[in-house]
């Protein structure tokens, strides 16, 4: 049986075919993997503005999206938004869908507890809120006989407990966080009970209607929330672009744009 004669050309073209598309595979790969490192991965819950919400334009706005943008720009990396139902931030931490989650209600943080936490990033607690002309209420021993109106399941309501404890009020409750700002607006409250960067956020939005009282009840800081996947290098500059930010221009001004005032976390 004769050998069949070997075209050393075409073997040439093969191999050479061959090798391209490995290398170009290769640079695909490279590329996704590039990429990859390259992006940071956050986790945003949708609610209302402030916070995080999709504006007219289908963009992803609010403070928190801002603050995901600082972070991400700190680390030399571009920011890759995604929204979830607070119920489900869990488990895209869990299996490494999301890098990290950026928020600052606490019934986010319930549904996500045990997952790794950087240094605060942002703290915040409970103060009343009356109308700017009311000259009867500028803080807690002048609440007898008043009307209050605050969130129904909420740490106003467990702060309202205790205030209950000591003096004599009337209370109002309400499912949606606005309700009470406006029924305060219509003088069917005297004042409200609601977090801080809320009531700042109205205050600015109406200042003539809405005047944040100075004390701050039940005080509460909060990170940026981590995956289990992160290395723990990546975990500790996580950690250290927080505690930077909490020193730059940028991230009190973001506390300015969005609530009028300064409630930013510089402890860190």
């Amino acid at each position: 049986m004769r050998r069949r004669k070997v075209d050393r050309k075409k073997l040439f073209r093969f191999l050479l075919i061959l090798g391209f598309a490995v290398a170009l595979l290769f640079g695909v790969i490279s590329s996704f993997i590039s990429q990859a490192e390259r992006t940071l991965t956050i986790g945003l819950s949708e609610s209302s503005r402030p916070l995080t919400y999709v504006d007219d334009r289908r963009n992803i706005s609010g403070f928190e999206a801002d603050y995901a943008r600082l972070l991400a720009d700190a680390l030399g990396k571009r920011p890759e938004l995604k929204l979830y139902k607070p119920q489900d931030m869990a488990a895209a931490l869990d299996n490494g869908d999301i890098d990290c989650v950026v928020s600052v209600r606490q019934s986010v943080h319930d549904y996500i507890g045990g997952a790794g936490e950087t240094s605060p990033f942002i703290a915040y607690g409970l103060v009343f809120i009356k109308a700017p002309a009311d000259e009867d209420i500028w803080g807690e021993g002048d609440i007898n006989g008043k009307r209050a109106g605050l969130i129904i399941n909420s740490d106003a309501e467990a702060l309202c407990d205790d205030l209950l404890s000591r003096y004599s009020f009337n209370v109002r409750l309400y499912d949606f966080e606005v309700q009470p700002f406006q029924d305060l607006k219509l003088k069917k409250n005297d004042f409200v009970i609601a977090d801080e960067i809320f009531a700042n956020f109205m205050q600015k939005e109406d200042p003539d209607s809405y005047l944040v009282l100075e004390t701050v009840y039940n005080m509460a800081d909060f990170g940026v929330r981590l995956s289990r996947k992160l290395t723990r290098q990546a975990a500790s500059d996580m950690d250290g672009a927080v505690r930077a930010l909490g020193r730059e221009a940028a991230f009190a001004d973001l506390f300015v744009k969005w609530f009028g005032a300064d409630l930013s976390y510089t402890g860190g």
